[in-house]
């Protein structure tokens, strides 16, 4: 993974269309600054703005299929015109790859 590339360790994933501003959910979330980011990313710890984000994610539209075939598209893209994906890899993304990703890291 390059420098600017982020691996995501997670029980499932769920890609909603169209996405939300974060600063109209501030409101939804019981005041929550969810629209301060730290260096791009959020941790957010409270249970109760987990729950609510959560409900919305899973109330909105899934997009994941879409979102997993326009990643397919770009991937077959970049293997013709560069041989390559993600640097030196032949094969796209997948689970098994983010899992040898995290043991390299020691994350798992």
């Amino acid at each position: 993974m390059g420098i600017d590339d982020y691996a995501i360790a997670a029980d499932s994933a769920r890609f909603v269309s169209p996405g939300f501003v974060l600063g109209d959910l501030v409101s939804f979330l019981g005041g929550y600054p969810i629209d301060r980011f730290f260096r791009c990313w959020k941790y957010v710890r409270e249970e109760e703005v987990v729950r609510r984000l959560l409900l919305l994610i899973n109330s909105a539209k899934n997009a994941t299929a879409t979102y997993i075939s326009e990643i397919n598209h770009f991937e077959k893209e970049s293997l013709e015109e560069y041989e390559t994906m993600y640097f030196d890899r032949l094969k796209g993304f997948s689970w098994e790859y983010a899992a040898e990703l995290m043991k390299k890291r020691g994350l798992i």
